[in-house]
């Protein structure tokens, strides 16, 4: 992932100050779910033991995913890198000689809760399952960049909203 983290770490800079970075390349291309989920039989637990956020099951991001592809390698923050204000959606990889954890690797900022004037962030550090058309095919990365987007946006609100106003039983999540 490096040296292709310098865009992402302008623009992280810019918005939220220079210990707001992205570095490293740690070894992934394992599929990550849930702790507690039973993964399909065609899935392996990945054995960096990275996971998808339980506590974040309902964040619209992780709508409808079970499993999320890594990617092929991952970037992740830097230790000075303040997650307060993040909500860390999912950890995978690992950093040799860093940390034997899983590092954090999906995470959201959703601006508008904590400084008005900034809008959302996705920062994703396995932007390596973006590269090629078969990657999109792997572990929910198609409806990952779909929910990304509408979140970006914002307009996971007017969905939940319009789910809302049909009633309970009426409508699905999106």
């Amino acid at each position: 992932n490096e040296p292709w983290v310098v865009q992402a770490n302008a623009i992280l800079a810019a918005i939220f100050g220079r210990n707001c970075a992205l570095h490293g390349s740690a070894d992934a291309c394992n599929f990550i779910t849930y702790q507690d989920a039973e993964l399909p039989p065609a899935v392996a637990r990945t054995p960096s033991g990275g996971f998808l956020e339980s506590r974040y099951e309902d964040h619209f991001l992780l709508t409808g995913i079970q499993t999320l592809y890594e990617g092929d390698t991952v970037s992740f923050p830097v230790p000075t890198f303040d997650l307060t204000h993040w909500d860390v959606l999912a950890r995978g990889g690992y950093a040799r000689g860093v940390s034997a954890q899983p590092v954090p690797l999906v995470l959201a900022y959703d601006g508008p809760k904590h400084a008005p004037k900034r809008g959302r962030v996705v920062l994703d550090g396995g932007f390596t399952k973006l590269y090629f058309e078969a990657e999109w095919k792997k572990g929910g990365t198609d409806r990952y960049v779909n929910n990304a987007t509408v979140w970006l946006v914002g307009k996971d609100a007017e969905l939940l909203a319009k789910q809302r106003a049909a009633g309970p039983g009426r409508a699905s999540r999106p």
